[in-house]
């Protein structure tokens, strides 16, 4: 574990044998990273400068004491997270009282007893990873509400534009283009509400996929299929070359709807019309290789990285106007990391690689395990 793993902890004690007490048994105990102060001002700046996951604060200090350092803390929202335990040995009620309105989270008795301070260290960390997570986990969804809520005004903006149209509309051919558009518009945002709780389902862990053995081949005929009205509109030829036609290990239904049907939809979609897709497989190793490359617009090299994350929909038009989600590439990526495998991506831009643009995106999963005969 690199040390910036590890749970970090911050010891301060104007007493350098009672640092290097504590530290020896926390050390011995703990996979940590300590940190040091014997000043409530050395304190601080060490705060601001790598701030710890939990702090060890001697009450009894010249100077600055352990209560007015955790006031400081407290007071600021930077830091008021963190949680703080006095080391002391004053215990009687109204100084663990102080302490407690001075914003600790609990109290060490001197001298140390060596169980009770792992005890108490432990329980905090515990809550302070706890915590943590659950931070994290709101900040994602807060960012990713607020993408939804970008993305999906989009759609049904247009839908709204639509209705307010058909007032107007002078025939039954205005009035059916115009339902079309409208239709279209609520589809695009039922397919991001769609992809977003997939995604979310896969990452908390809600959607388990139950693995079965599928012909590759049969799955990518099934997507193509799906696709055929799109791959005729653009008059887009697709080249097949099955090296490998043997079986994966996948959720049939997840692999081809939120994978192989979301990268076709993306190599349909900024491919030119009258040009052509590849779609390959070939086993390397124990991996099995399915490639789909297209020779459409290609994905600007500082984008690249950004494709994957949810937090970061990248969502452009078509070359001939299409509209995406923002949200496949993420959810191709979530689910074949619970396929076990891997997704790449190499392209070329048409700015730095005119008349050579293009994009293939490349899966990798295991090889399943040979049966064994009935």
């Amino acid at each position: 574990m690199k040390d910036s793993d590890k749970i970090h902890l911050l010891i301060v004690d104007d007493v350098l044998k009672n640092i290097q007490y504590i530290g020896r048994l926390l050390r011995e105990s703990i996979n940590c990273r300590i940190s040091v102060a014997q000043s409530g001002q050395q304190a601080l700046e060490i705060v601001k400068a790598t701030p710890p996951d939990l702090i060890l604060l001697d009450v009894m200090m010249p100077g600055m004491d352990g209560h007015e350092v955790c006031r400081k803390l407290k007071s600021d929202p930077t830091t008021e997270s963190i949680p703080v335990i006095f080391l002391t040995a004053k215990v009687e009620e109204e100084d663990v009282v102080e302490g407690l309105k001075a914003g600790a989270v609990d109290y060490i008795t001197k001298p140390v007893r060596p169980l009770e301070l792992l005890a108490r260290v432990d329980t905090q960390v515990k809550i302070k990873e706890k915590d943590t997570a659950i931070r994290n986990q709101n900040n994602k969804i807060s960012q990713l509400l607020h993408v939804l809520c970008h993305d999906i005004s989009n759609p049904l903006s247009s839908a709204y534009t639509v209705f307010q149209t058909l007032k107007y509309a002078t025939s039954e051919e205005d009035m059916a283009e115009l339902q079309d558009l409208a239709l279209t518009s609520f589809r695009n945002a039922f397919n991001i509400i769609d992809d977003v709780r997939e995604s979310l389902a896969l990452e908390e862990g809600k959607n388990e996929l139950e693995l079965s053995r599928h012909n590759v081949v049969d799955l990518l005929l099934t997507s193509l299929s799906i696709l055929q009205n799109k791959l005729k509109e653009k008059n887009i030829e697709v080249s097949q070359a099955f090296n490998y036609d043997g079986e994966i290990l996948v959720e049939a239904t997840a692999f081809t709807n939120s994978v192989i049907s979301n990268i076709l939809t993306n190599a349909i979609k900024f491919s030119y019309r009258d040009s052509a897709i590849s779609i390959s497989t070939q086993q390397v190793e124990d991996q099995i290789q399915i490639a789909i490359s297209d020779q459409g617009t290609g994905i600007p090299e500082d984008i690249i990285d950004s494709l994957f994350d949810m937090q970061k929909t990248t969502s452009h038009l078509g070359t001939e106007g299409e509209k995406g989600t923002g949200f496949g590439m993420p959810l191709v990526q979530q689910t074949i990391l619970a396929l076990n495998g891997n997704v790449s991506i190499v392209s070329r831009h048409e700015k730095e690689h005119p008349g050579n643009s293009g994009t293939t995106i490349t899966i990798e999963l295991p090889l399943p395990a040979k049966e064994d005969p009935a």
